[in-house]
Parts: C-alpha cells; structure tokens; sequence
C-alpha cells in the first residue's frame, strides 16, 4: 500500500463514523465538492466542514 492509502486506511478503521459520513455527503454532494471542502477547511477557512 503507497503511504497515502495507508494512512486514509487508519483514519477509516480509526474513525468509522467520520469516514461513513464523508461517504455519504461524496454520494450526496460530489466527490469533487466535498474535496474541495476538506481541502478548504483543513486550510483553516471559515464556513467549511
């Protein structure tokens, strides 16, 4: 597994709740949307989950 798949794994196992919703809003809102709200908000910009 590269380094990155690895450490998403972890979170996954760690985390289930989290991941299932992330899931879920990808479902909802578009993989590309809520990418760009993760990126956005683990920028520390406000108004972003």
């Amino acid at each position: 597994m590269e380094p990155k798949a690895a450490r998403l794994a972890l979170i996954r196992d760690a985390m289930p709740g989290v991941a299932r919703n992330i899931a879920d809003k990808r479902r909802a809102l578009g993989d590309a949307h809520v990418s760009e709200c993760i990126k956005r908000g683990l920028a520390g910009e406000p108004g972003w989950f």
